[in-house]
């Protein structure tokens, strides 16, 4: 009876071991696929990039190497107030111009954008500040700054020989570009005061800013969340094309079959779900046909931000957000040369199975920030 009872003890004792194991592993395992990999640097671990859904990743700053605004009252606003502000893309480089030139003369950031509806209905504040508090600007002298398109070229051009505070003198600077001023704006001897940019690609300095000012509200979190359980269960990858239109489906008919063309070798519903950015409803309806069991998409509206006005608008933009920050997190992207998909693959991280229809692309490629873009 005593050794039974011992016996009982020992299986007991073993099968608790067991449980214990498996869960210890368990953990260690969910660990490793919730954090980053790190790097050795002398003897202390230092973690390289922080990793988002697939093999979305931003590289890793230093908190402490962020500037401080030294005024309280001077600010730098990147401002969609009015129309002409351009798609997605053209308002993050705008954005990214604006929150640059803050750093560098040590002003207040802020974002002012509400076409087609306000930015806050989707968007909060990361771990920058960019919200203007109200009656902050009172009495104080503003200047409405708008350089949209060859005006804008033309400033970027030169904007490295200025000198950015006798061109900008007043309290609050309301700036609105569209085009890319990063790789212009890293050319200013200053730029070197910058220290959480040293060493970083103009691809990297979108990455960082964009993710450091932005987070989705919880109830679009929740959405992408849902969208990235389901897609990505029993191991899946996800496949992501922007097809972008610049004319009717039929006139650009050509351009979307050679996107299909590409797609269709991932056509295997055990192994990948598939997502297609577009601005046509048409090209949206032929992915569906084609790509029955693999296709997957989120709930919304087809809009222009920039053009189209109302609520069908306003919940459009927040569906054309969405859909950027799935397209950062794919796979495989195949992309289209808009200013919308360029963001999403540098928001992305990596040129790893990045491509378009001219094949594979890299971040070294010097047309990857084109000259007109």
């Amino acid at each position: 009876m005593l050794r039974t009872i011992s016996y009982r003890k020992k299986i007991l004792t073993t099968f608790v071991l067991v449980v214990v194991t498996l869960l210890v592993g368990k953990h260690l395992f969910l660990k490793r696929q919730y954090t980053y990999p790190v790097r050795k640097h002398g003897n202390a671990p230092e973690a390289k990039f922080k990793y988002f859904y697939g093999p979305s990743r931003v590289p890793v700053t230093s908190e402490k190497d962020f500037p401080k605004p030294k005024y309280d009252k001077k600010y730098f606003i990147y401002d969609c107030s009015q129309r002409l502000c351009g798609g997605l893309g053209d308002r993050q480089e705008g954005i990214l111009a604006a929150y640059l030139i803050s750093q560098l003369m040590g002003r207040q950031f802020g974002v002012v954008l509400t076409i087609p509806c306000d930015i806050t209905n989707f968007l909060d504040e990361n771990d920058d500040k960019w919200m203007i508090p109200p009656g902050a600007l009172t009495d104080l002298t503003v200047l409405p700054y708008k350089v949209l398109d060859e005006g804008a070229w033309k400033l970027r051009e030169t904007i490295h020989t200025m000198e950015l505070e006798n061109r900008f003198t007043q309290d609050v600077i309301f700036f609105n570009v569209n085009q890319e001023f990063v790789k212009y704006l890293m050319k200013l001897p200053r730029f070197r005061d910058l220290k959480w940019a040293q060493n970083k690609t103009a691809v990297d300095i979108y990455n960082i800013v964009l993710r450091r000012l932005f987070k989705l509200k919880p109830k679009y979190q929740e959405k992408l969340d849902n969208f990235q359980n389901s897609v990505r269960a029993n191991g899946r990858k996800l496949v992501c094309a922007h097809i972008r239109l610049y004319r009717t489906a039929t006139e650009d008919k050509d351009y979307v079959d050679k996107m299909f063309a590409f797609l269709r070798q991932y056509n295997d519903s055990a192994i990948y779900r598939m997502f297609v950015a577009t601005n046509s409803e048409t090209v949206k309806e032929q992915s569906r046909r084609m790509f029955p069991k693999v296709v997957v998409d989120i709930d919304g509206p087809i809009v222009h931000v920039d053009l189209d006005t109302g609520a069908k608008a306003c919940e459009g933009f927040g569906k054309a957000l969405l859909d950027q920050q799935i397209l950062s997190t794919c796979d495989i992207f195949l992309m289209s040369y808009s200013g919308f998909g360029r963001v999403a693959a540098m928001l992305r991280g990596t040129d790893e199975n990045l491509y378009s229809l001219e094949g594979k692309v890299s971040f070294k490629d010097t047309n990857f920030l084109p000259p007109r873009w």
